[in-house]
């Protein structure tokens, strides 16, 4: 479908302009020095190589900043060691404070374009939402959503956020809806879906990437090594 609204492809690093970018997230906080990391943003405001033309075998990962890999190299990541075990290019489209409406959102906007056979899902937590603004995709997490509500309680949508977003209920049916949407279109394009979760393995490695936040390197080899036992069975 070539009429997709252009958010569907939305990634904010795209603000910076088109091209490869060297990211330096001047606003991350380095808590752990020892640990060298840089950014390089395709042109498509992703952390991964550039996919124009490509007509091999390839997979994708999706998720959110645990799968951009932020505080951590970027071969360290776990869609890096998956890559270096199967031998096939995967496409890190993880994006910070994505949600499982991130990642059905980039799915609807890039699988067309990018053909991957397999599919490779690491699940955020399931209070995370993505709202459509003017201009913008615009992440809400649990700490966004009360901390604008005490911040801001006059402001126009704090009813919106604090009554919609702000319930498990809502959360629950979110969830639900991203999985059939998730499931439909990996059927839709013939992919292999894989998929685990953050919360069952946001227990190691805790701290160490390089803004102390963020899990570290052990933890994306765990992820890498779980996916690696479904894909040899």
């Amino acid at each position: 479908m070539s009429d997709k609204h252009p958010f569907f492809k939305f990634t904010k690093h795209l603000k910076q302009g088109p091209g490869i970018k060297k990211v330096s997230h001047t606003n991350e906080q380095i808590v752990n020095p020892d640990v060298y990391v840089t950014y390089k943003i395709n042109k498509y405001g992703f952390r991964t190589k550039d996919w124009t033309d490509n007509k091999e075998e390839c997979y994708v990962a999706l998720g959110c900043s645990h799968t951009y890999g932020q505080g951590v190299p970027e071969d360290s990541r776990w869609s890096n060691l998956l890559e270096q075990h199967t031998g096939v290019t995967i496409y890190n489209l993880g994006l910070g404070a994505g949600s499982r409406d991130t990642i059905t959102r980039l799915m609807i906007g890039w699988l067309e374009e990018i053909k991957p056979s397999k599919i490779f899902v690491l699940w955020p937590n399931e209070h995370r939402w993505e709202v459509g603004l003017r201009d913008r995709i615009k992440s809400y997490t649990p700490s966004t959503v009360h901390s604008i509500v005490n911040r801001e309680p006059n402001r126009w949508d704090s009813g919106y956020i604090l009554e919609y977003l702000g319930q498990e209920y809502n959360a629950e049916v979110n969830k639900i809806r991203n999985d059939y949407t998730f499931k439909g279109l990996c059927e839709e394009h013939n992919i292999e879906p894989y998929t685990l979760k953050y919360s069952d393995f946001q227990n190691i490695d805790c701290k160490t990437a390089r803004d102390g936040i963020h899990n570290g390197v052990l933890f994306h080899k765990a992820i890498a090594d779980e996916f690696i036992k479904t894909l040899d069975k």
